[in-house]
Parts: structure tokens; C-alpha cells; sequence
């Protein structure tokens, strides 16, 4: 409501379409294209995301998309409207095993 108010230039789509067209723009060799339209856009709303299983390939555009959007200070409030975030003052699993591993 407050991105309409504020005239931002807005995008929304379901997370399912949003990759059907990285990957086509991908297939056809206007990725970084799309890409740098979806990151001028001041809002870009994603629904539905999680709804539908995604290949590895469609899991790691939309991660890019979402990756590039975060630093230009996009989608990430939708993300995270309806989650619950809980901070952990503690060792990473991956980092402590590393650790480990290596003495």
C-alpha cells in the first residue's frame, strides 16, 4: 500500500512464473537482461513462493534474482512477512564440523 502511495515502480508475479521466464530469458540468452529489469523494478512482489518444488536450476535463479534484489533492497521484506526469524548466537553445523575436520 505504501509502495503504491509513494509511485514506486512495482513488479509482482508468482515465484513459478518468475522462474519459468529466468529460464527462458536464460535458454535465449537475455538472463542478465531480465535480470537488470526485475532489479530496476522499486518493489518486486513475489507470491506463491515455496508453493510449487523447483528444479536446482530454477532454485538457483530465482536465488540469484533474490541474492541481487537484497542488495538493491527488494523482495526481501516479502520474504520474510509471514516468517518467524530466529537469531542464533551459536557456531554454524557446517563451520564447527570444518573446524573439526581439520584438527
Amino acid at each position: 500500500m505504501v509502495a503504491c502511495q509513494k509511485d514506486l515502480n512495482l513488479g509482482s508475479t508468482t515465484a513459478a512464473a518468475l522462474v519459468n521466464s529466468l529460464i527462458v530469458a536464460s535458454d535465449d540468452r537475455c538472463l542478465q537482461r531480465l535480470q537488470k529489469l526485475l532489479l530496476s523494478r522499486g518493489l518486486l512482489i513475489l507470491d506463491e513462493l515455496g508453493f510449487v518444488p523447483l528444479s536446482k536450476t530454477a532454485a538457483e535463479l530465482l536465488f540469484e534474482i533474490i541474492s541481487q534484489s537484497y542488495k538493491h533492497g527488494t523482495i526481501v521484506n516479502r520474504l520474510i512477512y509471514h516468517a518467524h526469524i530466529f537469531e542464533l548466537n551459536v557456531d554454524r553445523f557446517r563451520s564447527r564440523d570444518s573446524r573439526k575436520a581439520q584438527t
